[in-house]
């Protein structure tokens, strides 16, 4: 499964991500939700360049407040453009009685942190002390935003995020090998498991080159003369990723990290490219995949694959 998100390249693309929790703790006599932060961002809609982190409080027996922060990200090649608020200090909105709108926007990032109370739920002695935790949850996302200035006088090299996963089967007279990375990761079944970011070269193309991949470690089960064999594959680094429409082709280099397999030891490196239409977009879409790795072990037979890319 492979995912298509388009960030900026020029020079300080590497934010920090948020932290793991970025939510304040509640104030007193309230409790933080057991879910914060609830986190909505590139990574669950590839192609956008902007985060929202909400955090979520309740005081027994009704009472609920949700303090929102939004930002863009630094990959964002134009803030100025498609992201309303920040970088600018005078911009907020006092609490009232009446108007239950709480908002501030940072004097130096793009990012503005909010809550509201249309259905009175938030007590007015909450008020100043959630006016305290938005103020804390806008810092502490301020780390992962846009800075306000952007660079206007030289062209912006775009970076592409893809999410993705496969899985294999490769059949010969005497092996038969398994593997691949999950399509449904661990906290969220519609995200893959693995990504990677691909830059296009000026002059570039169908060909980008892979510049950063984030996988899991890809279990490979192998069955060879009626005896079972395990081995781990660790990804190295990435190589190119060809998009000749419907054509999509991944390139990584791989290294065997575990192997109880003779014939293919641990340290051995290689090559996985993954081959697929962009025709057909469910997580069982067929695919070729095709591994160089350890002479003839991975190099005759037939090969059946699957993947999935999600444009954004």
């Amino acid at each position: 499964m492979i995912a298509a998100w388009m960030p900026h390249a020029s020079g300080a693309v590497s934010a920090r991500a948020v932290v793991a929790n970025p939510c304040p703790s509640a104030p007193h006599g309230w409790e933080a939700s057991p879910s914060n932060p609830t986190v909505f961002g590139p990574a669950q809609q590839p192609g956008q360049n902007h985060t929202m982190v909400s955090c979520q409080y309740t005081q027994a027996p009704k009472h609920t407040v949700s303090v929102v922060a939004e930002y863009a990200m630094p990959s964002d090649p134009n803030p100025i453009a498609d992201f309303y608020y920040g970088c600018e200090a005078a911009r907020k909105q006092p609490w009232t009685t009446g108007g239950r709108l709480y908002f501030v926007a940072s004097g130096t990032r793009w990012s503005y942190v909010e809550f509201t109370d249309p259905g009175h739920e938030l007590p007015e002695s909450g008020v100043v002390p959630f006016e305290r935790v938005a103020r804390a949850l806008l810092k502490t996302v301020n780390s992962s935003a846009h800075r306000c200035k952007v660079d206007t006088t030289s062209p912006t090299l775009m970076k592409h995020l893809y999410l993705f996963g496969f899985e294999f089967l490769l059949s010969s007279r005497d092996l038969r090998a398994f593997g691949g990375i999950a399509t449904q990761s661990a906290k969220n079944s519609l995200i893959p498991a693995a990504s990677f970011t691909a830059v296009s070269e000026p002059n570039a193309t169908v060909l980008a080159r892979v510049t950063a991949v984030k996988a899991p470690v890809i279990p490979v089960h192998i069955v060879s003369r009626g005896k079972d064999y395990k081995l781990r594959l660790r990804v190295g680094s990435g190589i190119d990723f060809l998009q000749r429409p419907p054509i999509q082709r991944l390139r990584l280099r791989v290294v065997v990290a575990d192997s109880n397999y003779p014939s293919c030891a641990r340290g051995s490196k290689g090559k996985l490219a993954i081959t697929r239409s962009s025709l057909l977009n469910t997580s069982t879409a067929p695919a070729a995949i095709r591994i160089q790795l350890c002479g003839a072990v991975f190099g005759r037979g037939t090969y059946r694959g699957t993947a999935l890319i999600i444009g954004g």
